[in-house]
């Protein structure tokens, strides 16, 4: 039990809390053999002190005894940690930020919070929470479906840096010290002929880092690194996004195919004559393969006949392999066909099929740990040689 005189001191803490919160000061008060009960006791008291505050200059002070409350906080033994308010609080949490990240991603509530295992009126209400706070909605609503809108599109990169520095700081505090997540993307030609054997010495190396890859076409995946989605994005083609960095990193080329019983098998070499008399099946626009085959039939556009245009490069060898259409894929992709003779490679001197591959990144994303160890991995697998310091030296990093 403490004495009045005791009560009275930690009275005086109380009083004085209330001033510095008058003066927009944060106060942290630990008092040291003191209980919660008995500051609760205090202010019960009848020797509670009142505050006269006239201006900032002021002090408050005791209206039973008129000791100042700086003189009475020497009475007991405490410490207090001040810093002063030079801007109003923070309005939003992390937890903000991961609902506001994920329904960018998903443009649905429901989506969003499924990913984040919580309820979907809990996601909802936490948006709308986040947009009241500031007075500026982060989405365009239309039905179920949410768009995201300027000035969500302006926060969303600072949103996810932020998450992503904060995930490393959980996983430092948690003694994880290796990468944490890492969200790789892939054109089809690299995701399935490539990035396995990148994968597998990654999960090699960081047993306990999850990796997730997502598999489409260049315009897709640029769109998804333009959008935090992804950290990283192998690619097939070139493109023009002022907010992505593309880095050279393996060479590639294209080769054309045919049925083994084509009139063309066994020509060496197919002029292009030859090959403008034939029909073809090829990839969908937005593809790296379809954007290097244009640039090399160019010159003979208006007499190049396209059959058929599919999504997939499995799809377009079993076609070539049952048609009379000629094909043009990686020959990364076509290898285990050719070797399996179900289709034949056709020689085409006039036509410049070769390419490169790109490691796609955005200009704003903080380079997490994930993202370092994967390239480091690409710099070992190929020529990208030194231009991985060109990622490393990141000024974000």
């Amino acid at each position: 039990m403490f004495s009045p005189s005791r009560k009275h001191a930690v009275g005086h803490i109380v009083a004085q809390s209330v001033y510095l919160q008058r003066m927009q000061a944060s106060v942290t008060t630990k008092v040291i053999g003191l209980s919660l009960n008995a500051v609760a006791g205090a202010g019960r008291s009848a020797h509670r002190p009142t505050k006269r505050l006239r201006s900032h200059r002021r002090r408050a002070r005791c209206r039973r005894c008129g000791i100042g409350i700086g003189h009475a906080l020497k009475s007991i033994k405490l410490v207090i940690s001040l810093k002063i308010i030079d801007k109003p609080d923070m309005r939003f949490s992390l937890r903000h930020l991961q609902i506001f990240a994920a329904t960018a991603r998903h443009e649905s509530i429901s989506a969003a919070a499924a990913e984040l295992a919580m309820s979907q009126s809990a996601a909802s209400t936490a948006l709308l929470e986040l947009e009241r706070r500031y007075d500026r909605p982060l989405f365009d609503r239309a039905g179920k479906r949410l768009r995201i809108n300027e000035t969500g599109r302006a926060l969303l990169p600072a949103a996810r840096d932020l998450l992503d520095r904060a995930g490393e700081i959980d996983a430092l505090l948690a003694g994880r010290l290796g990468p944490g997540p890492f969200r790789l993307g892939a054109t089809q030609t690299i995701g399935s002929h490539v990035a396995p054997a990148l994968m597998q010495s990654y999960a090699r190396q960081h047993p306990d880092a999850p990796l997730t890859l997502e598999i489409g076409n260049t315009a897709d995946i640029a769109r998804k690194v333009a959008d935090f989605s992804l950290d990283l994005g192998l690619i097939e083609g070139k493109l023009q996004n002022p907010d992505l960095i593309m880095t050279e990193w393996l060479g590639d080329e294209l080769v054309l195919i045919c049925n083994p019983a084509h009139p063309l098998a066994g020509q060496e070499p197919v002029t292009i004559d030859a090959l403008l008399a034939e029909r073809w099946v090829v990839r969908e626009k937005g593809s790296g393969t379809r954007q290097t085959l244009d640039r090399a039939m160019h010159p003979y556009w208006e007499r190049w006949r396209i059959d058929l245009e599919l999504q997939q490069i499995e799809a377009i060898i079993e076609t070539v392999a049952l048609s009379a259409l000629i094909g043009c894929v990686s020959h990364l992709a076509a290898r285990g066909a050719l070797e399996r003779g179900r289709v034949v490679r056709l020689e085409a001197p006039d036509l410049d099929l070769q390419r490169r591959f790109y490691i796609l990144s955005h200009r704003e994303k903080y380079v997490t740990p994930g993202m370092r160890a994967f390239l480091r991995i690409c710099s070992e697998s190929s020529d990208f040689g030194e231009r991985e310091n060109h990622f490393l030296s990141h000024p974000f990093t």
